[in-house]
């Protein structure tokens, strides 16, 4: 059996596949100091997180709760699907130094689950259905793309 080591540095290929995973990491939350936020007069708002070329597929999301949200009415998906990576029920809002990603199907669920390809370009978006007070995520995007890109 032959096994494969993690290189230190340099891009992550998957099997025999020439097209590298990659990740793309933006920061929400309601200070005016992150890269995309809420302001106190936004009290329910869609922000667009990531903007997505066609074919690309999107492996899976990880959220790392720098500080927790003052509310669980959040979601994270795309144009399709408003709540698709994350949905509303997760208590993982309100916690602070909490990980989830989108592989783990039962808190918080994820309806595309481990990957969803994306033919046309599309759109990945924070929703809030309530006023955000508080609160700091950093979104990370693990991504291909197709071969013609």
């Amino acid at each position: 059996m032959t096994y494969k080591t993690i290189p230190a540095v340099g891009e992550v290929f998957l099997g025999g596949s020439p097209h590298p995973l990659k990740v793309m990491k933006c920061v929400f939350g309601r200070s005016s100091g992150l890269e995309t936020w809420v302001t106190s007069s936004q009290h329910t708002t869609v922000r667009t997180i990531f903007s997505l070329p066609a074919g690309c597929l999107v492996d899976h999301v990880t959220m790392y709760f720098k500080k927790g949200f003052n509310t669980t009415l959040i979601s994270l998906g795309d144009t399709a699907n408003s709540s698709g990576w994350f949905n509303t029920a997760s208590t993982a809002w309100k916690a602070t130094s909490n990980t989830r990603n989108s592989l783990n199907t039962a808190a918080p669920v994820s309806l595309f689950k481990g990957s969803k390809y994306y033919a046309a370009a599309s759109l990945i978006k924070m929703k809030s259905t309530t006023h955000v007070t508080t609160g700091e995520v950093h979104i990370y995007l693990f991504y291909s793309l197709a071969p013609n890109q």
